[in-house]
């Protein structure tokens, strides 16, 4: 009697070995998998094939199949691939890490509950581009919503777009189809200082309002230190001060074979140096011993170059970003890692805040902190 029904017979081998091979092609091209497991009713066992396989997400549109994979023991991200309801939102947030979105009143829900169960839940905003299922039409609104969750929303990350085709229009995912996908992306893309700043808003729970006033108030306290430098000034053993005012003088000569800007730099360096040996007020950045570097860069370009105080904090945002990712996988205490991780920290900082503020993207700003760096490694 068993066998009279219809039966399917899954080789978990096969399966993780195909999904295996699939998630290395698809790694090759910079893609995550995500493994579906609806089509197998949620079975764990395949859950457990896609997991093994290396698939980055579990992924189906039924809660309790998600809640069966985190009982089974798979603790790979969980993603709902449908649009949430607002009666669902608490389980939602509670068993799963992704959801795709288009429902701006959802969308709020989860992230007043993400809120009240202390995490962060990340959200794709799906476009519909034909294919009648689910999705954004209105374009316009759907960047806007985009911007209201980076700037307003300190729950919900933003982690992409999509869209769904071949599916109940059966639309057929064309070059053209693609590329309308890939303006939208375009159109909701953050600049490096915004990353940034999303990611204090999410460690310190302020605004994007707050979070831009703080930084704000650090570019202040940096111009005021250097207005505040006085050259009479001497540090407790006497060995500092002075020497800013001596400099000032001979960039003022027109002798200097490094030029005015750099002159500048190398002057309004020195001088916040000298603040701090002499126990005046500056701002530690990254370390109170490398204080000097990146208010030297930014004040300088300040007074030679077109630039308003928006830009410049904006470029510290970009200095904060690249300080943070150098604290994370290497050190900024001189004491471990020699000048090179002070100076060279810093310096790097400038860098990138520089490239910024001359208009240059990601990959720039990446690029010129990387030479920074790269030029004052060994300097101990």
């Amino acid at each position: 009697m068993e066998n009279r029904y219809p039966r399917l017979e899954i080789n978990l081998a096969h399966l993780q070995h195909n999904v295996s091979r699939i998630v290395e092609k698809c790694g090759s091209c910079g893609i995550q998998v995500a493994g579906v497991i609806k089509g197998a009713t949620g079975h764990p066992e395949v859950a457990k094939a896609f997991d093994k396989g290396g698939a980055a997400f579990i992924a189906s549109s039924r809660l309790e199949q998600i809640e069966d994979a985190i009982n089974a023991g798979i603790e790979k991200p969980m993603m709902l691939i449908r649009v949430p309801m607002l009666s669902e939102v608490s389980d939602v947030v509670r068993l799963t890490d992704i959801s795709l979105n288009s429902e701006f009143e959802v969308i709020k829900a989860l992230n007043e509950e993400s809120r009240r169960q202390g995490k962060l839940h990340k959200v794709i905003l799906m476009a519909d581009l034909g294919d009648l299922r689910e999705g954004f039409w209105d374009k316009e609104e759907m960047v806007e919503i985009a911007e209201y969750i980076e700037n307003r929303m300190i729950n919900i990350q933003l982690v992409g777009i999509g869209t769904n085709l071949g599916c109940y229009g059966s639309i057929a995912p064309t070059a053209e189809k693609l590329e309308e996908l890939v303006e939208l992306a375009e159109a909701q893309e953050k600049f490096v200082w915004e990353i940034v700043q999303q990611a204090d808003m999410i460690e310190s729970e302020r605004t994007a309002e707050q979070s831009f006033a703080k930084m704000h108030e650090m570019y202040r306290a940096m111009w005021q230190a250097d207005q505040d430098y006085d050259g009479a000034r001497r540090s407790a053993s006497r060995r500092a001060g002075g020497d800013g005012e001596k400099l000032e003088q001979y960039n003022a000569s027109g002798n200097n074979i490094c030029g005015p800007f750099i002159g500048k730099v190398m002057e309004k360096a020195i001088k916040m140096g000298e603040s701090n040996a002499c126990m005046r007020r500056i701002v530690a950045a990254p370390t109170a011993g490398s204080c000097g570097v990146l208010p030297a860069v930014l004040l300088s370009f300040a007074e030679d170059f077109p630039a308003t105080e928006e830009m410049l904090v904006q470029a510290l945002y970009v200095a904060a970003g690249i300080g943070k990712v150098i604290a994370e996988n290497a050190s900024l205490a001189g004491a471990s890692g020699g000048c090179q991780a002070e100076i060279g920290s810093a310096s790097a900082m400038a860098a990138g805040a520089l490239v910024c503020l001359q208009g240059g993207d990601a990959e720039a700003i990446m690029h010129g902190a990387a030479l920074a760096l790269k030029n004052m490694l060994g300097l101990v």
